[in-house]
């Protein structure tokens, strides 16, 4: 059994071992693959990865051909819209639909500009659920920077994806340039990856401690927004949990938030108490109702520093509202 314990409407999991479920990745397009291959870089366990893409695009394919799926035209070449890789993998879901088969969980990791992703990842993702797994997509919006054409296929992707999966958690670009901003862009880019990865990696983790239905009811509270922080003990667990708030302000619906879910990595020495601190402080900007779930991650590698990842839903959005500032 995993430890388990209810404070109010939080919902707590500890890391004492369970029985993990059937976890299945898909990368697809370029993004999608980055992320995998940044999985397979930091040796990520307990999770079968797929890869989806075009053949001969530029770049390290992250995965031997048993794992892999090849998708449009042979000799390669962009997707130019969403419309051309949704027919492409239409044609090629005998092989992608037996490469999930038995899966509890599914991660679709993917980028939203408008090509390879945006057009196949809701058609993986219907398929998915109709053979009864959950599915979680992990999405990078574009840069800004990128134009107003990327921004707008992103939208129409979220859009697709908000229905066809049971949780939509969106990584977005922009705001890590607002934290580093003298970050360019190339370098951006294997930060990205990195968050996504420790975004599958510790939901798969909770996935493991806790109760399936409990993540898929938080998750379903509206689309998902990442916040991160990061800091020692010295420093103080309220700098980790300011951090992770600050990412997400602007983004979430001022408390209509009804849903989270916190990942909280430590070092084995780590007090409980501290954790109910960071906790409370998180809640102060979410509805007063809202369900949160609390994983506990304790690494033995880790000395005196603390992490939360942090997933907090926007109902606005799911609604179809404008939607305001957490911290306005």
């Amino acid at each position: 059994m995993a430890l388990m314990t209810r404070t109010g409407n939080v919902v707590r999991f500890g890391n004492d071992s369970v029985k993990r479920p059937d976890i299945k990745a898909v990368g697809v397009g370029g993004a999608g693959c980055n992320i995998l291959n940044t999985l397979i870089d930091e040796e990520v366990h307990g999770i079968e990865m797929i890869a989806v893409n075009t053949p001969g695009r530029k770049g390290k394919w992250p995965l031997d051909d048993k794992h892999s799926v090849y998708i449009g035209p042979p000799t390669g070449g962009i997707m130019k819209n969403p419309e051309m890789s949704e027919k492409a993998i239409t044609g090629n879901m005998a092989r992608v639909r037996t490469a999930l088969k038995g899966a509890h969980v599914t991660f679709i990791l993917c980028g939203l500009g408008g090509m390879t992703g945006t057009g196949a990842v809701p058609v993986i993702a219907e398929d998915a659920r109709r053979q009864g797994s959950m599915v979680i997509v992990i999405a990078i919006e574009p840069f800004r920077m990128e134009g107003p054409n990327r921004r707008m296929m992103a939208d129409i992707g979220k859009e697709r994806l908000r229905r066809c999966s049971d949780g939509l958690v969106l990584i977005s670009n922009d705001i890590l340039l607002q934290v580093a901003p003298n970050l360019g862009f190339e370098d951006a880019l294997p930060v990205v990856n990195r968050l996504a990865m420790v975004t599958v990696r510790d939901l798969a983790d909770l996935a493991t401690e806790g109760d399936l239905c409990h993540i898929r009811d938080v998750m379903s509270s509206g689309e998902s927004h990442l916040g991160w922080g990061e800091t020692t003990w010295e420093e103080g667990v309220h700098q980790a949990v300011d951090q992770t708030v600050s990412k997400i302000s602007g983004r979430v619906a001022k408390g209509l938030s009804r849903g989270g879910i916190l990942i909280i990595t430590t070092s084995h020495d780590f007090e409980d108490k501290h954790l109910d601190t960071m906790v409370d402080k998180v809640l102060e900007h979410m509805h007063p109702e809202a369900k949160v779930l609390l994983g506990h991650i304790k690494d033995k590698e880790w000395e005196r520093n603390v992490r939360m990842v942090a997933l907090i839903s926007d109902m606005a959005r799911r609604r179809g509202g404008d939607g305001g500032g957490l911290l306005d």
